[in-house]
This record gives C-alpha cells, sequence and structure tokens, in this order.
C-alpha cells in the first residue's frame, strides 16, 4: 500500500484496508512512507499495531524492476509457495 502516489490509488488502498482490517489471512504493508508520524495520524496506531499489518521502513516491497509495486496491489501465496500479484481492483495505472 503505497503512501505517495496518486490520491485515488491511495483512497482505493486505504478503503479496501478498511473493509479487510479484520481479517487475519490479509496481510497489509505499507510501503514507501513519507513520513510515519503522518501515517499514523492518518491510518490510526491502533490499525499500524495489528498483527497483520507492517510498515516496510527499508522499502523492501518497492521494486524498480516492477513497475506495479509503486501501486497498491494484492500478493497471493499460490499452493506451491509463489506469490500471484495483480492491482488493487479499481486501480489503473498512468
Amino acid at each position: 500500500m503505497p503512501r505517495v502516489g496518486c490520491t485515488s490509488c491511495i483512497h482505493k488502498s486505504e478503503s479496501f484496508l478498511k473493509k479487510y482490517i479484520d481479517n487475519n489471512k490479509v496481510l497489509f504493508v505499507f510501503t514507501r512512507i513519507g513520513n510515519e508520524k503522518k501515517l499514523k495520524i492518518e491510518i490510526g496506531n491502533d490499525i499500524l499495531s495489528r498483527k497483520n499489518v507492517v510498515i516496510d521502513r527499508n522499502n523492501a516491497f518497492v521494486k524498480s524492476t516492477y513497475e506495479e509495486s509503486s501501486y497498491p496491489i494484492l500478493m497471493e501465496r499460490m499452493p506451491d509457495g509463489t506469490f500471484d500479484y495483480r492491482l488493487l481492483p479499481g486501480v489503473r495505472k498512468y
């Protein structure tokens, strides 16, 4: 869930977060954090402290070779242990 970029993408990812935050099968990773204090104010420290929420302070999930990593994406673990990636529904690349 990138925190910088188009407002529409950020809004869609926040809506997804609110809808699925109680689903422990979903892991939320916040990337490209401009200001962690601002993130805590906007999202709420109670949400950010949940076990299924990760703050990617080192941008380990952002890859310059994978253009979509700058957009909100869904990663699904496949039965063979690999991951399938796709853009969050409703998000368009610009």
